[in-house]
């Protein structure tokens, strides 16, 4: 089979979500796909072994259109920063609280078929110390959610709304939390 290349890129949108369409030919063939730019991002699973509970994030989700329990998460905006201290920050901002461990559980494509966006989901603990109040950065609305396992198993539905906190969800119930 022959390589699929790239021939020419033009800039549809450059808003927060950056959209082109992306031109390709592979031998003969000449095709065209509109490709969003999302940048890569992080996710994780966090543990507070103070409470032996779970933190996670109620926030509303145009893509859903409404408000959605999730893992923590965030796109990774800031030049040089690696995943992992990443995720880190975005614990402080949308959660309060200090990392201290994490585990990265898998890289893998959102949604290749139309987006560049690579996630980067992690297996985290906090001991429970709080670096502020959380609730995110300028008007994202973030409300914590805590649940227990008990609580995670019995919310697992709802849960499921949202890919990578399903991945995370699945991770967590199959190794348990990060060792500590």
């Amino acid at each position: 089979m022959e390589e699929t290349k790239e021939i020419s890129r033009e800039k549809l949108s450059n808003g927060f979500l950056k959209l082109d369409k992306v031109h390709y030919e592979c031998g003969d063939k000449k095709f065209s796909c509109e490709v969003v730019n999302r940048g890569d991002a992080v996710a994780g699973m966090l543990f507070n072994t103070a409470t032996q509970k779970y933190i996670f994030v109620k926030q509303f989700r145009p893509g859903a259109g409404k408000e959605i329990v999730e893992i923590i998460a965030g796109t990774m905006d800031v030049d040089g920063e690696s995943a992992e201290k990443c995720f880190q920050r975005e614990i402080e901002e949308e959660a309060g609280y200090a990392m201290t461990a994490c585990q990265l559980i898998c890289s893998s494509y959102a949604s290749p078929g139309g987006s560049t966006e690579k996630m980067h989901i992690f297996q985290a603990i906090t001991d429970g110390t709080k670096l502020g109040t959380g609730g995110g950065v300028g008007d994202e609305g973030i409300e914590i959610i805590e649940y227990s396992k008990v609580e995670l198993v019995k919310n697992f539905k709802t849960l499921s709304e949202d890919l990578k906190t399903f991945v995370a969800l699945i991770y967590e119930l199959e190794s348990g939390p990060l060792a500590y």
